[in-house]
């Protein structure tokens, strides 16, 4: 067998299930449990795991081992702050008329309306796309990296927020357009309205009941 199949493996498994929340926050990751419920031998779940430590997806408390992230309102708040910060320096640069019909995509994304991360889904992608279309390799990775620490954020945004699908409709309006301005303004209402829930988002994550806040 390759040696990067298993490492492969092990890597899709534990990103799907940091993001789909399947470990509870601060929860410890342990090993040895992993790979036996992967039929994989421990070197490439512990592989894994220092491969998504450094992507910032896991904790790797040195001598105690690999925790999932316990996201506190201000961790919350700093992460939208910095996924703003790289999109806002990525329109600052030169970019290419729009690439195609957002509007279309999102429509197409939205369907019948019965999938509510649908709007999540789309954003993500339009923000990737910007980032391709303006930024460097740089911003790139470090869109890359935030978007995925902010994923099981966004991924509760349905039982948080409302309008997304309008919201969405505003951000495909915005980008074809082609003004960076005014997709820079939708941006930043965007990222100010999840901020101000900060708290909301953080507790949400740790399992309490969101009424009661």
């Amino acid at each position: 067998m390759d040696r990067a199949e298993p490492f492969a493996t092990a890597l899709t498994a534990l990103r799907e299930a940091v993001a789909e929340r399947i470990y509870p926050p601060g929860a410890r990751l342990k090993v040895q449990g992993i790979a036996s419920g992967l039929r994989l031998s421990p070197t490439p779940v512990r592989e894994a795991l220092s491969r998504l430590a450094g992507e910032g997806l896991v904790e790797d408390r040195r001598g105690e081992g690999y925790f999932t992230w316990r996201l506190s309102p201000p961790d919350v708040a700093e992460l939208l702050d910095l996924h703003l910060a790289v999109l806002l320096a990525a329109l600052s640069r030169p970019g290419p008329p729009p690439a195609a019909s957002a509007s279309a995509s999102l429509d197409a994304a939205l369907g019948d309306g019965g999938d509510a991360l649908a709007p999540v889904n789309w954003s993500r992608r339009l923000f990737a796309q910007v980032l391709r279309e303006r930024a460097g390799r740089v911003l790139v990775g470090v869109q890359a990296q935030v978007d995925a620490r902010l994923r099981p954020v966004r991924r509760i945004e349905p039982q948080v927020l409302e309008n997304l699908a309008a919201e969405a409709r505003l951000l495909a309006a915005a980008y074809e357009g082609g003004a960076p301005r005014r997709l820079a303004a939708e941006l930043r209402r965007f990222h100010a309205r999840r901020r101000r829930l900060a708290v909301v988002f953080a507790r949400q994550l740790q399992g309490e009941d969101i009424d009661e806040i």
